[in-house]
C-alpha cells in the first residue's frame, strides 16, 4: 500500500522540520535564562539543544509516529526530557515556557507540507 511504503519518509521530512523548530525555540528559551533547573546552567554547555531529536518510527501502518523531544541525561543524571517538560508546563514555583507547543503549532505547516512533498513526488 502507498501510504504504508512512503510513510517512514514522510515522517522523517516532517520530524526534522519539528527538531529544527523545537531547538530554535528552545535557544530562545535558553537565552532568556528560563532553562536554569537543578542547578544546571544549559545556556553554556548547549548539551540540552543537542538532545532535542526525533525518536526512531514506532509502529506501522496507520499507527506509525514519531516523537521529537529532549533526550537522554545531563552529564548529573538528569532527564533532559524532565526539564524540558518542567519548563513547558512551569511549576508551583516556576512559570511555563510553553517551547514545545509553540514550536510545533510554528512548525507545522512546514512539516506538513515537506511530508505533503514526498506523497506528491511519488505519483
Amino acid at each position: 500500500m502507498r501510504a504504508e511504503r512512503l510513510a517512514p519518509k514522510m515522517l522523517e521530512a516532517g520530524a526534522k522540520v519539528i527538531v529544527k523548530a523545537q531547538k530554535r525555540k528552545a535557544e530562545e528559551m535558553i537565552r532568556s535564562g528560563r532553562l536554569r533547573l537543578y542547578g544546571n546552567d544549559s545556556r553554556s554547555t548547549g548539551d540540552f539543544l543537542k538532545s532535542i531529536k526525533a525518536t526512531p518510527i514506532r509502529g506501522s501502518g496507520a499507527n506509525a509516529h514519531v516523537d521529537v523531544y529532549p533526550q537522554g541525561k545531563d552529564e548529573k543524571g538528569v532527564r533532559n526530557a524532565e526539564k524540558g517538560f518542567l519548563a513547558e508546563y512551569g511549576t508551583s514555583h516556576m512559570p511555563s515556557y510553553p517551547w514545545m507547543k509553540i514550536a510545533c503549532e510554528e512548525a507545522m505547516p512546514e512539516a506538513t507540507e515537506k511530508m505533503q512533498e514526498i506523497w506528491n513526488k511519488d505519483d
